[in-house]
């Protein structure tokens, strides 16, 4: 009768595991500075846009 020792255990080594969650908070980080950009990008585009008109009618004007 032969008995088998299970040599691989299911348990990640440290450094594995590290490796793991830095890859993870990574990744989290950049979705969240993603949905942050996205939140700021209307109120940016409407200060573009304003920029733009002002810059349309002071073209209008004579250069005094």
């Amino acid at each position: 009768m032969q008995t088998f020792i299970n040599l691989k255990k299911n348990v990640k080594p440290e450094a594995e595991q590290s490796l793991t969650k830095r890859c993870a908070l990574s990744v989290f980080r950049v979705v969240r500075a993603a949905a942050e950009y996205a939140e700021a990008a209307p109120s940016q585009l409407v200060e573009s846009f304003t920029e733009i008109r002002d810059a349309w009618i002071e073209s209008q004007r004579p250069n005094v």
